[in-house]
């Protein structure tokens, strides 16, 4: 068991502000950064108190660079176990930011130490393990919210309201496109990327969330799968493109398409949802997201929900939504603070991120069997069963 590494930098002997959720973060990467960015935006609610990395420099380095107003008496630990020793400094809720392999120990760990537990996806690498987190947080009365920032985008709230509540009557099909390129620099600069036993490919790491934000969309259970994946453009064990089609249980079809081969100063995510009375089409480019709502007959609708999004956004707030757009992590603190306090189900629960996982794991077991149907639920599937399903270090397409 591994010493708390001794902060000394940025810390304060002044008391936390009664009634703040104490925060522990896991993991000081890159993603880490839009943690400190969401604390500092709802600092009336939070205060971070420790930093969990397995390396010193690094959480050091993190600590240094990160505003004074979030982190005046953090520590810094190289271990939870350490963190658990100093029962006077246990968090209330562990944040996880770590490579997706480690999520299920640290998350299983914060629940039996009391804590709700914020996930970044994916929620698990295997089925089993994202049930078992499920059943924990079940028993446990905590909470675990999911990273699925999609969800808290003003105007998708909107559209899922009108589909829960019929007014654009039946779902008929939708689309998911993400094309988030990356170099071989990006899979090189940590062993953990594109493996299956730590990350997976395009479909699990950089389009599950996307997957995750159409199937609540269209207000459906997956209940089938086809896919077929490759890995045409880097050198990883993993896919880098990959095209699934999805079934609802109430017959809509789901169209999946991820890839990383494109450019990487082009990020797109692209989202298509045809209904019975209106098709709706959303998406990032860029970092610049855009929106269009038609009716049957050809007029727009996108005016209409642009004006209810400023009509929601002043109710809230419009600073603080204005933070929330640039940044939905924002957005998900709050909604895990006002969760915590109503003793409710966050907007991305744990059940999302079981079935987010349970989705994905879906599609690669479809890939696996050649693009064969696969049926959900599923009785258990995990991604190190697709650890020989390229030929090493040399990408090809999949062959028959």
């Amino acid at each position: 068991m591994m010493a708390a590494v001794n902060s000394e930098a940025k810390t304060s002997s002044a008391e936390a502000v009664q009634g703040r959720l104490k925060v522990a973060l896991a993991g000081c990467g890159k993603v880490a950064r839009k943690h400190l960015k969401a604390l500092y935006d709802n600092r009336d609610q939070f205060q971070l108190i420790a930093l969990v990395d397995t390396s010193p420099e690094r959480a050091q380095t993190f600590l240094r660079t990160a505003p004074d107003a979030v982190v005046q008496d953090v520590r810094c630990y190289q271990s939870l176990d350490a963190l658990w020793l100093e029962s006077a400094r246990r968090p209330d809720v562990l944040v996880i930011t770590t490579p997706s392999g480690s999520h299920y120990a640290l998350a299983a760990s914060g629940l039996a130490h009391n804590c709700h537990v914020f996930i970044e996806k994916p929620m698990t690498l295997k089925l089993t393990e994202a049930r078992d987190l499920t059943e924990q947080a079940r028993q446990s009365g905590r909470i675990i919210v999911m990273g699925h920032i999609y969800r808290y985008f003003p105007l998708v709230q909107l559209i899922q309201e009108d589909v829960a509540s019929g007014r654009l009557g039946r779902v008929y099909s939708g689309q998911v496109t993400v094309c988030w390129g990356h170099d071989q620099a990006y899979y090189d600069s940590a062993a953990w990327r594109g493996t299956w036993a730590a990350d997976g490919g395009v479909l699990m790491n950089q389009s599950i969330h996307a997957l995750d934000l159409m199937c609540w969309l269209m207000n459906g259970q997956v209940s089938a799968a086809n896919c077929r994946i490759a890995r045409l453009a880097h050198r990883m064990e993993a896919e880098d493109l990959g095209m699934a089609v999805l079934e609802m249980k109430d017959g809509a079809l789901c169209q999946l398409i991820g890839t990383t081969n494109t450019s990487p100063q082009r990020p797109m995510a692209d989202f298509v949802l045809i209904t019975e009375k209106a098709d709706l089409k959303a998406g990032i480019k860029n970092g610049r997201p855009y929106f269009q709502a038609t009716a049957k007959d050809g007029s727009s609708l996108t005016w209409q929900y642009i004006r209810r999004q400023w009509q929601q956004m002043r109710q809230q707030g419009l600073s603080r939504s204005i933070r929330q757009i640039k940044n939905p992590h924002s957005a998900i603190y709050r909604d895990l603070a006002e969760a915590i306090k109503q003793h409710a189900a966050p907007r991305a629960d744990a059940l999302s991120g079981l079935h987010s996982v349970e989705n994905i794991l879906a599609v690669y077991q479809s890939a696996q069997l050649g693009g064969q149907t696969v049926y959900l639920p599923l009785k258990d599937f995990d991604l190190s069963k697709m650890r020989d399903f390229f030929t090493p270090d040399v990408p090809h397409a999949e062959s028959d």
